[in-house]
């Protein structure tokens, strides 16, 4: 996987200031607003927005994988899963407060995930699709003043922590599997998710904040050499396949589409939902069907666009079976 994501994190300037000690962004998986982090991997980018500041601040560079420690730094929260990071450029830039109107206007204008800076007071991790990544970094390079970290806070770097990134695969449990431990495990083992999508995947996202208010677990975007783009499909993760939740995984499947429609691949046909859910000895393909047919009737979506995708966990791996 070679794309490169850019994230926007969130925390108070308190924080920020232990998150630049340690060199570390942390976060609670179990959360679907901080799940984003699961995504995160060496040579993504970030930009950091501290509340008090009502700026952003960057560009890190991440490092690895997340890791998991409990260690209490003195942040609000323990948030366990934490994120390494270094500078990009070695210097810590921000936007001067001369310049915080253009970043607000630049953010009401030219995003797609993210509204306004009020979205900062609910979203601790915002992935930003891959255009209007750069673009932001392109206006936060330009807009931006830099300094010597430890100009900004003398304790730079002086306590880097790092440990060994955590896997999920010990915590796969088909007895118990929640829904956080199979987002990140796919996440983290792309071979598993070219089972589900397809190898050579060019863009993939996670927890988008996206139509009527609601998280989308991944998206997979396939690309051609010349940019172009093949395919886009919205995965859909489910831990229990009974009706209702079939149902909801249904309606919520066929929001994401509508919005990938509207606003990533502008009315493209080749967008694809997949549901993923664990096997069942009770399966009703002919339920599945009729209710896809039926959510996705409202927003003008071909129901067969739909898919119906089994799990089973055996001994800490997965296997998939394809129902519909």
């Amino acid at each position: 996987m070679a794309w490169r994501n850019l994230f926007i994190f969130t925390t108070f300037k308190k924080h920020f200031n232990i998150d630049l000690k340690h060199c570390i962004y942390g976060a609670d998986v179990k959360r679907p607003e901080q799940r984003g982090i699961a995504n995160a991997k060496n040579g993504d980018l970030a930009l950091i927005w501290v509340y008090e500041d009502k700026t952003l601040y960057g560009i890190f560079e991440i490092e690895n994988r997340m890791f998991f420690d409990e260690t209490d730094l003195g942040w609000r929260g323990r948030w366990p899963y934490r994120l390494p990071f270094k500078l990009w450029d070695g210097y810590l830039h921000w936007v001067p407060e001369e310049s915080k109107p253009k970043l607000m206007s630049f953010i009401s204008n030219n995003m797609t995930t993210i509204n306004d800076t009020s979205d900062f007071n609910t979203r601790f991790i915002n992935p930003l699709l891959y255009g209007e990544g750069s673009r932001t970094l392109k206006f936060f390079i330009e807009t931006s003043i830099r300094c010597n970290p430890r100009s900004f806070n003398p304790e730079f770097a002086s306590q880097i922590m790092r440990k060994k990134p955590i896997d999920f695969k010990d915590r796969l449990s088909a007895a118990k599997l929640q829904e956080y431990v199979l987002e990140s495990y796919l996440l983290l083992h792309s071979e598993q998710l070219d089972k589900i999508l397809g190898s050579g995947i060019t863009e993939l996202y996670n927890q988008l904040f996206v139509y009527a208010k609601r998280f989308m677990d991944i998206m997979a975007i396939h690309r051609d050499a010349n940019g172009n783009i093949l395919k886009t499909t919205v995965l859909e993760l489910k831990t229990d396949s009974g009706k209702a939740s079939i149902a909801k995984a249904l309606d919520e499947i066929s929001h994401y589409i509508y919005w990938v429609k509207e606003k990533v691949v502008h009315d493209e046909e080749n967008v694809f939902g997949i549901l993923l859910s664990p096997i069942s000895k009770s399966t009703n393909i002919d339920f599945f069907r009729e209710k896809a047919e039926k959510s996705s009737k409202p927003f003008g979506i071909d129901s067969s666009m739909i898919s119906w995708i089994q799990y089973d966990v055996e001994d800490g791996t997965l296997s998939f079976d394809i129902l519909a």
